[in-house]
């Protein structure tokens, strides 16, 4: 029987498709929200290989930590990055 930190990498990555979904639909840009499903799709595929082979603990912890940290950095790129709201300040 797996342990249930196994699980964790794929219930993460279910809530981090879901989020990027929803943000999507007002990106500006779809890359930020297309490159964070992509890692999350990663996530996804360390939880099957960790339930299914076994992952070593330091690998997945290094892949759970870096793309933790691109996803981070793209949501804040995505959420900074509103070209329409930085013309309409500059108009007023």
């Amino acid at each position: 029987m797996p342990e249930v930190s196994g699980c964790l990498p794929g219930g993460g990555a279910v809530a981090v498709i879901a989020f990027a979904v929803w943000a999507r639909q007002t990106d500006f840009l779809g890359w930020q929200s297309g490159t964070i499903i992509a890692l999350a799709a990663v996530l996804l595929v360390l939880a099957v290989l960790r339930w299914v082979i076994g992952v070593a603990p330091l690998v997945s912890f290094w892949v759970i930590l870096l793309v933790g940290i691109t996803v981070a950095i793209a949501a804040m790129w995505s959420m900074l990055y509103r070209p329409e709201a930085a013309r309409s300040a500059q108009s007023s």
